[in-house]
């Protein structure tokens, strides 16, 4: 594609962005379209790191903040991909991980539901119990906060199957990587030589690609 005609795109993603998102839309005109030049000036046409710069700036909280972002940009999107991970709090480094891995690697949709599970297992062995349910979210949507901008929801429409052996149409919340580029950036041998190799995948690691292989987690429903 053309690079004007991702430039262009890319415009009217900010501009709808900064109209409409809650975090962004509190700005002002002036400040908006630094915002707005700052980020296609350094894209490069890529449209998805665009997004990822955009998420980050909603976290800010201040003018300070902001100037300070956009003076500080990321390269390129592996490196922000970098900078997100290492936004992690340490204690949650071990969620992360075993979320984003069972995201890359599992054969089949990963529901929110089932995601809460995953974070409560231990399927390395390392620990006891390989199940903890009190590691266990009390509310799944906070599995997003973990590594934000990597994971995103999809809601679908799917049969269910119950452990009551019936069936029922439903809404399935699905939790996927946000992006291609996520995956690719998370096995990439790059990664292992930087600060986040704690958080580098790997393929052989079987244990993380069917929800029932995992011992003693409780029947979830599980769709068709």
């Amino acid at each position: 594609m053309h690079e004007g005609l991702v430039d262009s795109d890319i415009r009217v993603y900010v501009s709808r962005q900064l109209n409409d998102d809650n975090k962004l839309s509190k700005y002002s005109a002036e400040k908006k379209e630094t915002i707005k030049t700052t980020l296609i000036d350094g894209a490069h046409g890529m449209f998805r790191w665009v997004v990822c710069q955009l998420d980050a700036l909603r976290k800010c909280r201040s003018p300070h903040e902001l100037k300070k972002a956009l003076t500080d940009l990321p390269k390129t999107l592996y490196e922000t991909y970098d900078r997100i991970l290492l936004d992690i709090d340490e204690g949650n480094r071990d969620y992360a991980r075993k979320l984003l891995q069972w995201l890359a690697f599992s054969v089949d949709k990963v529901s929110l539901r089932e995601a809460v599970e995953v974070l409560a297992t231990d399927p390395d062995g390392k620990n006891e119990p390989l199940f903890d349910p009190d590691q266990r979210f009390d509310d799944p949507r906070d599995i997003l906060t973990l590594c934000s901008s990597m994971v995103a929801l999809t809601n679908l429409s799917q049969t269910f199957h119950h452990p009551e052996h019936f069936k029922h149409q439903g809404k399935f919340t699905e939790l996927t990587l946000a992006h291609f580029s996520v995956r690719e950036y998370l096995v990439s041998e790059s990664l292992r030589t930087q600060e986040v190799v704690v958080l580098s995948l790997r393929h052989e690691t079987g244990q993380y690609v069917h929800c029932q292989d995992m011992p003693d987690i409780p029947t979830a429903i599980q769709p068709v």
